[in-house]
């Protein structure tokens, strides 16, 4: 019984100390990037909605979604690769352009056709799953977008400020 009491706290610790603020996810998760895409050059990366189950979501979809291009677009320019980041605007007008509805996001096949439509070559995106109220889970993905494969992706917890 002790054993397992220490176990289960020992768990508990480890959890947390690997939950980071969301800020700091942000910065980690550009480099998880730009390690998927370590052996990939001339291309052009859009970085996509994060969908959540939750629609009150779109607020921190869209932080996550400005922050990864910066980050992604600052670790480019210091890691030196052969990389491009298209930004939220052009995506922006493209969305607007094409009239995509928010549930349409969701689909990998819209996902694919938005990347044909930006010039992207690849795309990350992502959904979000709340574990508490103060504490989120975002799974990534780094798609090719003309043959739609999964090059790779990365998992982070992080928490945000909820007041």
């Amino acid at each position: 019984m002790k054993k397992i009491i220490i176990f289960v706290l020992i768990s508990i610790l480890l959890s947390c100390a690997s939950t980071q603020h969301v800020d700091v996810v942000l910065e980690d998760a550009a480099w998880s990037t730009l390690d998927v895409l370590q052996n990939i050059s001339d291309k052009t990366l859009a970085v996509y909605y994060f969908t959540s189950a939750d629609d009150d979501d779109t607020e921190l979809s869209e932080y996550i979604r400005r922050g990864l291009t910066t980050e992604i677009a600052n670790a480019i320019m210091y890691d030196e690769l052969d990389l491009k980041v298209i930004s939220r605007q052009q995506l922006d007008q493209i969305m607007e352009e094409q009239s995509f509805q928010l549930s349409d996001l969701v689909d990998e096949g819209t996902q694919v056709e938005i990347g044909e439509l930006l010039g992207a070559d690849l795309i990350l995106a992502g959904q979000l799953t709340w574990i508490d109220e103060e504490t989120c889970h975002i799974n990534a993905q780094v798609i090719e977008v003309e043959t739609g494969v999964v090059l790779g992706g990365f998992v982070y917890d992080f928490w945000v400020d909820t007041e």
